[in-house]
């Protein structure tokens, strides 16, 4: 994919001095989001993600942050807990109080289904530098995951209030809003998103929890038309909430056919609808 303005800064920083281990890093980082977010294909950016670690490594074997972000890839990319942990192990024994190996920390536990002990570390966190941007979306997010919705709601809004443009919030506050039966409110939400894709995977949710079924059925063809490719998953997800679990576990095989990430799987709210079928557990035991 073409790289986006933060990439760009760090190439740029590497054309200066290659052997500057923390702008690998960086990139890595950056990489490794815009996979998860839909901004890149993941197979694609997890792979150079992972080129840009084991580079950031090669120059500096101490530096905790690119095995945090090793974590990271091994979560997301491979779907490895236990490679996770051995990674984070490493880097806090280089540097205990690292705040990307905390923060990935509290991703692991979140994946886990240990929400509780996420959304203390998230706290911890965010309470160390509390403008933090990144630090208070993934507070949100561990709120959102614990069904602390209305703090999430809160949470989101202080995101959007120091960056009113940041990515994905809109839509983290429209699935809360819909988890808390406000469909109008969630409506309004999906449709400020900043991201086309997220914005698109949100509005089927929101018209079939205001009983607009055409209106539902017409935003999934938009979504499918655009970006059927990359959202297998995420189609998942917006059949599981529309009560169709035949069409849901049809896009997870899709998703499990392209190799894709179902690392948030066992947390992920919109799926709660498909816990009680005899085929969720099955699912979840088949992909390890």
């Amino acid at each position: 994919g073409r790289p986006d303005a933060a990439s760009e800064q760090y190439y740029r920083v590497l054309q200066l001095d290659p052997a500057f281990a923390p702008a690998w890093d960086g990139l890595a980082a950056n990489l490794s989001n815009r996979a998860i977010s839909g901004l890149l294909p993941p197979t694609e950016g997890f792979a150079q993600a992972r080129e840009a670690n084991t580079r950031a490594l090669e120059l500096d074997p101490q530096y905790a942050s690119a095995y945090a972000g090793l974590a990271f890839i091994a979560m997301y990319g491979e779907s490895d807990f236990a490679a996770a942990a051995k990674h984070l192990e490493k880097a806090f024994s280089l540097d205990p109080s690292n705040p990307r190996a905390l923060g990935n920390s509290a991703t692991l536990l979140n994946l886990l289904g240990r929400k509780e002990a996420a959304l203390a570390l998230r706290q911890s966190i965010a309470a160390r530098d509390p403008v933090n941007v990144h630090a208070l979306f993934n507070l949100g997010t561990s709120q959102l995951n614990a069904g602390r919705l209305e703090e999430a709601i809160a949470t989101f809004r202080t995101v959007l209030s120091l960056s009113p443009g940041n990515g994905v919030t809109h839509f983290q506050i429209g699935v809360a809003s819909l988890l808390r039966g406000d469909a109008n409110g969630a409506l309004a939400a999906f449709e400020q998103e900043s991201i086309e894709v997220f914005r698109l995977i949100g509005l089927p949710m929101a018209w079939h929890a205001l009983g607009r079924k055409t209106e539902s059925d017409a935003a999934l063809a938009d979504l499918l038309a655009k970006y059927e490719r990359d959202t297998a998953y995420n189609v998942a997800g917006i059949h599981a909430f529309r009560g169709e679990p035949d069409r849901s576990f049809a896009w997870l095989e899709k998703e499990r056919a392209m190799g894709g990430s179902f690392a948030e799987i066992v947390v992920d709210p919109l799926f709660a609808r498909l816990y009680q079928d005899a085929r969720w557990v099955p699912f979840l035991r088949s992909i390890g």
